[in-house]
């Protein structure tokens, strides 16, 4: 029998998905090919939210057929109107693929892969919108027809959690076309060097000039205005305040650095909050190992990958009720290993940290839940589900 032909279009090689693909390539049912826009994971190159050159070291392509469109692009910019490209369809034609698997519909490439689907390939589609984010009417009224076109061409969808489902309902997508995965992340990389030396809690708290002692909150994303970071700041005072032992790590980068960093200074904090910049893959697994929890304060997060990783390394979750993984049927499951808040309410925030910090019994089962829970999102597991519904 032969192997069914998938190729999967999406903009760039990036952390997370590359992975998958090479996981995916290790399946005998699948032949895949896989046709990136830009080169931006695979080179150095800039990145906007992070305000600086991004180079993740991980493998970027792998053990399956790839080919990039845009090579020699350097700028970022993944506009409608820029990700695409007159040799993409031919691409497509010369591999006869089974089945098409389109990341994301912002760009005109996804369109035409949509548009010229009929009769040639089944359309799979992923992405990670959801109804938790306030829409204008007009953006409403304008999506309510185009989208309910452009899903109609879907065959399938792999659906990323409760929330991205409720959102293809609302444009007529039943849930006979959906197949539940997750956002995906590379557990054996991420855990692979914590038994060496200096990847303790104690080693990095140490190396960070922190108290062995303190309960510390933990942040990784970029630091912009919608991750809302000084949310966790503001908690970390009112905490001091009430002489709660808590202090608080930030892993990532971003326009808000500045003021943080101020603010910091301002509420004389220092000693207990800590700002380390944009870590890479390789490195930043011991930071999650000296987090006591993670903290994810968006007011807009689709998903919510960084969340997935701090499940990885077993820490109780602390989310905004923006996060688009968290519900009863999700990766995030409130209270069994998150522990959720209103977005912006500082005082429930903190509410909802101290209790991890005062029942140790909760603090224990909400952690070993979470790496249970993150088991799902495990590139092993989510190419024997890929695989499977495709052979």
């Amino acid at each position: 029998m032969n192997p069914t032909r998938l190729c999967i279009f999406i903009t760039h090689p990036n952390q997370h998905f590359s992975p998958l693909f090479n996981e995916l390539a290790k399946h005998k049912e699948l032949f895949i090919k896989v046709i990136y826009m830009f080169n931006h994971g695979i080179n150095s190159s800039y990145d906007k939210q992070f305000e600086q050159e991004i180079k993740f070291n991980i493998e970027m392509t792998g053990n399956y057929e790839f080919v990039v469109l845009k090579p020699t692009e350097s700028k970022q910019n993944y506009s409608f109107w820029n990700v695409n490209s007159s040799t993409l369809m031919n691409h497509v034609t010369v591999f006869k693929p089974d089945y098409v698997w389109v990341f994301g519909y912002n760009s005109l490439a996804s369109w035409k892969l949509a548009l010229l689907s009929i009769g040639k390939y089944k359309l799979c589609f992923t992405g990670d919108s959801s109804l938790k984010q306030k829409r204008s009417l007009y953006k409403k009224i304008l999506k309510y027809f185009i989208l309910r076109w452009f899903f109609k061409r879907v065959d399938l969808f792999f659906s990323v959690g409760e929330a991205n489902e409720n959102y293809y309902k609302e444009y007529g997508v039943s849930q006979s076309r959906m197949i539940r995965i997750c956002y995906s992340v590379d557990k054996e990389y991420l855990l692979k060097d914590l038994n060496k030396k200096g990847t303790s809690k104690l080693d990095v708290k140490r190396e960070l000039n922190i108290d062995p002692n303190l309960f510390l909150i933990g942040f990784s994303g970029k630091l912009v205005v919608h991750k809302r970071p000084q949310d966790i700041l503001e908690m970390v005072r009112m905490l001091r305040a009430k002489s709660v032992a808590v202090g608080a790590i930030f892993v990532g980068a971003g326009s808000l650095e500045a003021s943080l960093k101020n603010k910091i200074i301002d509420y004389e904090i220092g000693e207990w909050v800590k700002m380390v910049g944009f870590i890479n893959q390789d490195e930043i697994g011991r930071y999650y190992n000296a987090m006591d929890v993670f903290v994810m304060p968006s007011s807009k997060e689709p998903f919510g990958m960084s969340l997935i990783e701090a499940q990885l390394f077993g820490k109780p979750i602390v989310a905004s009720d923006k996060v688009g993984c968290v519900s009863a049927t999700d990766i995030a499951v409130p209270n069994v290993n998150t522990l959720v808040y209103e977005c912006g309410n500082i005082e429930m925030l903190a509410h909802q940290v101290e209790k991890l910090i005062k029942d140790q019994e909760l603090f224990s089962r909400m952690g070993m839940q979470s790496a249970r829970s993150a088991e799902k999102a495990s590139v092993q597991y989510l190419a024997k589900i890929i695989s499977t519904t495709l052979k």
